[in-house]
């Protein structure tokens, strides 16, 4: 009788324990999908004008994770390259799909792990030859996600709302409002094309005729900063701050941007305490017929420069103060044919 007993209690066990394994196993794999937010030029339904650049930007969180902060678990997004390669982007005319080329704004890493306080983020270019070439109307954008050929992680399709974007021919007087939204998106756009003299030359017609734009100071300065010239910056950022203390001043208890505020103390800092430099090593890996992704191991939140050279001696500023989000970053450059070097610079990390 005690032999039976004890035999039934071990089989119990063992029942139960692999009972745990599989409920615990089910808790993770029962997440909801992870919701998808599309935005085109930082709206749903925003108005484009032919020729003009529009930024689509795409957002992935779990919503399940974010509202239960107490939770440990996690999803997993997978693909075989990059997270971003199993994201398509749709874009649906009047006469049915369109085919247009979009560029990818960064190169995630190659798994996003979404928890209750982290998510992931990516977008794309199209050019404004691109949208030149669109007919005026009305269309729909929205993305996809496809996982079900994953080989692991969570494995799905979830799909995003539709941004609702308008075609229109630029008219021939525009709003106060219409001109300065179209020259800083113009100069983001020619940033993103290391095209940094363009992307002034935008900015600076923008100053000409709405000289309290502190938006567009505050641009000036992040291109300064962007080609290293940091005094340049800081009294770029400093005259942002000045022109918005001069507008608001009828209103005493006004608080300057906590962004512009920021970038000020960070330059400050840097300045100041100027921090080392540490060159790492550096894959370089052809992911297309024109484009090489330079990638290296990283620390998450540590800031990175890029540059490169054609003769080891001169090196121009492709990126700076790009904070590492994974523990492998990558960054994506054109294939030219011409010969030029790369080197990616580590700043010392934060206390």
């Amino acid at each position: 009788m005690n032999r039976f007993v004890h035999s039934a209690a071990i089989g119990c066990a063992s029942v139960l324990g692999l009972l745990l394994i599989d409920l615990s196993a089910l808790a993770v794999a029962s997440l909801p999908p992870p919701t998808l937010s599309l935005s085109a030029n930082d709206d749903t339904a925003p108005t484009v004008f032919r020729g003009q650049p529009v930024l689509l930007r795409l957002g992935i969180v779990n919503e399940h994770l974010l509202l239960n902060p107490a939770s440990t678990n996690t999803q997993l997004i997978a693909a075989s390259n990059t997270w971003a390669d199993a994201v398509t982007v749709a874009l649906v005319g009047p006469g049915g799909a369109v085919s247009i080329p979009m560029s990818r704004v960064n190169e995630p890493a190659t798994n996003l792990v979404l928890t209750s306080e982290s998510a992931g983020e990516t977008g794309w270019w199209i050019a404004p030859a691109q949208t030149g070439a669109l007919p005026p109307g009305q269309y729909t954008l929205h993305a996809v996600l496809n996982t079900t050929n994953s080989l692991s992680g969570w494995q799905g399709v979830a799909k995003s709302r539709s941004v609702n974007l308008t075609v229109m021919d630029e008219p021939g007087t525009l709003s106060s409002e219409q001109f300065a939204a179209k020259q800083l998106l113009a100069a983001d756009y020619a940033a993103s094309q290391n095209n940094f003299a363009s992307a002034a030359g935008h900015l600076n017609q923008l100053l000409a005729t709405q000289p309290d734009n502190i938006t567009a100071r505050t641009r000036i300065g992040d291109l300064h900063r962007a080609s290293q010239q940091l005094p340049e910056a800081l009294a770029s950022y400093q005259s942002a701050l000045a022109t918005y203390f001069t507008v608001q001043s009828a209103n005493s208890h006004a608080e300057p941007p906590g962004a512009l505020l920021r970038k000020r103390r960070q330059l400050l800092t840097q300045l100041v305490f100027p921090a080392p430099r540490y060159y790492l090593p550096l894959q370089a890996v052809a992911v297309g017929p024109n484009t090489i992704a330079l990638r290296w191991t990283a620390e998450m939140g540590r800031n990175y420069d890029i540059e490169s050279s054609v003769n080891l001696q001169t090196w121009s500023p492709l990126q700076t103060g790009l904070i590492a989000t994974n523990t492998t970053q990558a960054w994506l450059v054109p294939a030219t044919g011409q010969k030029r070097f790369f080197r990616v610079i580590a700043s010392n990390p934060s206390p």
